[in-house]
């Protein structure tokens, strides 16, 4: 009993290291975005997870990405689907311990130049490339284990554009920048 009662005492005063996942994101629940443009979705986890919990995507509850690895039964064209993985690190703790790819790091530490540091922040961000309206959906980002999930819906817009309307398109930065600063802005065509 007095046993249990230091374990509880220790988790309360030096926060027992489990740490409790969620998922943010600062993008709108609905986006509405041009045919032939790209989207981004943005799902980022308070911490970095390994085998425990993964970051799941989905589209109109098919997986697309478990963790960062591509589902090719999900029926999306790998071509036009990225996920930008990145992992930020907490600049004000010092890194510990050692590991490689063989030896990870526990939950919460991600391995950086053979070091365990321990993570601020986990991003799962998805990328829509070349959007058709097919890819118009529900899309979710979601730990695999909880019940905790980030839903995106995603309306695809006829674009009304024509091939090559760029090309005669030009602009006169003279007019709202002429000097600032150190540097004048020269005017031109784009």
């Amino acid at each position: 009993m007095v046993q249990l009662l230091i374990v509880l005492l220790y988790c309360i005063v030096l926060r027992c290291e489990t740490k409790e996942l969620h998922l943010t994101t600062s993008d709108e629940g609905y986006m509405t975005v041009i045919q032939g443009f790209a989207a981004r979705l943005e799902c980022m986890l308070n911490t970095c997870v390994r085998h425990a919990s993964t970051v799941i995507w989905l589209k109109d509850d098919v997986p697309i990405f478990n963790s960062t690895k591509f589902l090719d039964s999900s029926g999306v064209d790998a071509n036009s689907v990225l996920l930008q993985h990145n992992i930020e690190t907490d600049k004000d703790k010092e890194c510990t311990g050692s590991c490689s790819d063989t030896d990870t790091c526990s939950d919460g530490s991600h391995c950086v130049d053979n070091k365990c540091c321990q993570c601020a922040s986990e991003d799962f961000t998805l990328v829509l490339k070349n959007l058709t309206f097919e890819d118009a959906g529900r899309y979710r980002c979601q730990i695999s284990n909880q019940p905790q999930q980030l839903e995106f819906q995603l309306e695809v817009l006829e674009s009304g554009l024509k091939g090559g309307f760029h090309e005669n398109i030009s602009y006169d930065y003279s007019k709202c920048c002429a000097k600032k600063r150190n540097f004048t802005v020269m005017s031109g065509n784009v």
